[in-house]
């Protein structure tokens, strides 16, 4: 090279140092760039999964409170038959406790 460019030749060796040092530092910022790459592609992969999971999980929630709210509702209506039931039994002893003491009036 120093003679057919007529660059002295020490000159010569660090430029070439240079480009080969300059191509590896390239080539391990492409390798980097990459493994880089791949990896938010799998953390955006991950995050997808995740929210999935949590849509799901969200899900799931919102049935199991509808099925606690039908469960507290019927609850309430068995409540109120056991409340009528009750009222209708005291009524009834009621009644049979006044028929008893117009048959001991006899």
């Amino acid at each position: 090279l120093s003679v057919i460019y007529g660059i002295p030749n020490n000159q010569c060796h660090c430029d070439v140092r240079r480009m080969i040092l300059n191509s590896s530092t390239a080539s391990h910022i492409r390798r980097k760039v990459t493994m880089l790459r791949n990896e938010v592609e799998e953390a955006q992969t991950r995050t997808a999964d995740s929210e999935r999971l949590l849509s799901e999980a969200n899900d799931k929630i919102d049935e199991q409170e509808r099925t606690i709210t039908s469960l507290n509702n019927k609850i309430d209506m068995l409540e109120d038959e056991v409340e009528l039931e009750h009222k209708k039994y005291l009524e009834m002893k009621e009644s049979y406790d006044a028929l008893v003491n117009e048959l001991g009036d006899i």
